[in-house]
């Protein structure tokens, strides 16, 4: 049994659970040195969040955890109903349970240095609300509210690649499996076509081939190297709320890392071609070849010994030379759009398009653009990720 960072006391004892209970939290939390992370720093909201957890009990653990007798300064009922009375004046001024929940753990002390630090932090506290605009403030603190979890989403196209199902259940306890298939090593024979592969290396056994969709990370890289829209949509999803923290921040003169948190996650671009895209620009340019055509035919004369030849192959030269012209400037335009080399036309009239090599195009467009995007997105959620420990301090 996990004994503590302390190792004198059993956590399961300190917490004063029983095994079934103290099973649950452990599990929720990782193990035991999860869970007495959670404890030790007070996450009451996160600790009742669970089944059979409620705010009482959660704050109950808190404090036993802490070895704060609550009995040792409200030995009376007297004092007890005050401090009550105190917690409840606080309470009713917050806008979040997590700040209620905080509001709830507070006991008095005996500490003299305690005493001074509550106090200087308290005056600097009142210093920099003082000269704020009331109005303004009582706003922003409206808009607030609980940061909500972000819906996952599928994000189609995209497969996750691990050499083991232990890699495999670790990424699906961070969440990457609600937006991507996760496959082991053993299931690659059950994996559809993909634009993007994202490869979780860890001994590095499996040949992906190196091909263009393939990206090859840590296998214990964290959720944004998988799938960074797990990062980047809780921000957008809590964009509100987001605004508001940063508001306040503004208005009592304090720096805040919100804004640039805000302006990394909408910067990440859209993919910049789809499917239909790549298929409607075929169609358009198959059109203008065809009119290309059509004005160079009416320039063409047939006489003498290229009667026989067109009796003989079909096409004299001078039309030969005229269908490789547009079907040359096809491929161009092709490359100058997307930037890869693509024979998707076919040397006839009306120009038709080869539709083998125009999935070929498809694919090869949408996976660069997969990739870029993904890419793009990484670089945003890992940054977001870096900043989100003084984004939570400053919604606390």
């Amino acid at each position: 049994m996990y004994r503590g960072r302390g190792g004198s006391l059993e956590l399961q004892e300190r917490l004063g659970l029983k095994d079934g209970l103290f099973t649950k939290l452990a599990s929720h939390f990782g193990g035991g040195p999860g869970l007495e992370d959670a404890v030790s720093s007070g996450r009451v909201d996160e600790l009742s969040s669970i089944r059979g957890v409620t705010v009482d009990r959660a704050v109950e653990m808190v404090l036993r955890y802490r070895g704060e007798d609550v009995a040792r300064f409200l030995g009376s009922p007297k004092a007890s109903k005050l401090h009550a009375d105190i917690l409840d004046m606080l309470s009713n001024g917050a806008h979040l349970a997590r700040t209620r929940n905080r509001f709830r753990l507070l006991l008095p002390t005996l500490d003299q240095d305690e005493v001074a630090r509550r106090l200087d932090a308290t005056a600097k506290a009142r210093a920099l609300v003082e000269g704020a605009d009331r109005e303004r403030m009582e706003e922003l603190l409206r808009r607030l509210s609980e940061p909500r979890r972000n819906r996952p989403r599928h994000i189609d196209g995209r497969v996750v690649v691990v050499e083991t199902e232990d890699d495999a259940a670790s990424l699906r306890r961070i969440g990457v499996d609600g937006y991507c298939t996760i496959y082991a090593k053993d299931e690659l024979d059950m994996m559809d076509d993909a634009r993007l592969i994202i490869y979780g290396y860890r001994e590095g056994d499996i040949d992906m081939g190196g091909g263009e969709n393939v990206i090859i990370v840590p296998a214990d890289s964290s959720a944004a190297s998988f799938a960074p829209e797990a990062v980047l949509d809780w921000v957008r999803v809590n964009r509100r709320t987001l605004e508001a923290a940063a508001g306040v921040m503004e208005l009592v003169g304090s720096h805040s890392v919100i804004p640039g948190v805000l302006a990394r996650a909408a910067a990440v671009p859209e993919a910049e071609f789809g499917p239909a895209d790549v298929e409607e620009f075929a169609v358009a340019l198959r059109d203008e070849l065809d009119a290309r055509l059509k004005d160079g035919a009416g320039d063409i004369r047939v006489e003498g010994a290229q009667v026989l030849e067109l009796m003989a192959d079909g096409r004299p030269p001078s039309l030969d030379h005229l269908f490789n012209r547009v079907i040359e400037e096809g491929r161009g335009r092709v490359r100058e759009r997307f930037g890869v080399i693509a024979d998707i036309f076919l040397p006839t009239y009306p120009v038709s398009i080869d539709r083998e090599a125009l999935a070929e195009l498809v694919r090869s467009v949408t996976s660069m653009g997969a990739a870029e995007g993904y890419r793009s997105a990484v670089s945003a959620a890992k940054k977001v990720e870096e900043l989100m420990d003084d984004v939570r301090a400053e919604l606390d």
